[in-house]
């Protein structure tokens, strides 16, 4: 059973295992169950649901909420998730942890300056990478 007393399921080390293998992507609910039929894991798109909210949860993945309303998205967390912004890149969907001295000097202004606390575990930065235009992406 978890800290939180959930029991891990085969559906939830499913969910996990495809997270784990693929920590810069995001998944919505959808993608996963996609992506989880090709693997041979036929799990029901509200049980893989539930366990990426059980998950979001216990702090065991980010869920994202979409910029223009669509489906949100999750991906594993990390120890160190909680502690640095995110780029996503709205191509090829690629999230990329801002791990940097000029992202933390921000968030202190913004405590400091404005009495603002950036929760960086919630925040993303959307905008290109360098994906190519063959990725679906615009060339940087």
């Amino acid at each position: 059973m978890t800290e939180r007393g959930r029991y891990k399921t085969k559906h939830h080390e499913s969910v996990r295992e495809v997270l784990l293998n693929n920590p810069s992507r995001c998944y919505t609910v959808d993608s996963l169950c996609e992506l989880l039929n090709e693997e041979g894991h036929h799990i029901g798109r509200t049980t893989v649901y539930r366990q990426l909210e059980k998950m979001a949860a216990d702090g065991e993945a980010l869920k994202y909420l979409s910029e223009k309303g669509e489906s949100a998205s999750y991906r594993l967390c990390g120890e160190s998730c909680h502690l640095h912004l995110h780029l996503k890149c709205l191509k090829c969907g690629r999230l990329t942890h801002l791990d940097c001295s000029t992202a933390q000097s921000f968030s202190e202004h913004l405590l400091e300056d404005h009495a603002f606390r950036l929760d960086p575990s919630k925040t993303v930065i959307y905008g290109y990478c360098g994906c190519t235009p063959d990725e679906g992406g615009e060339e940087i």
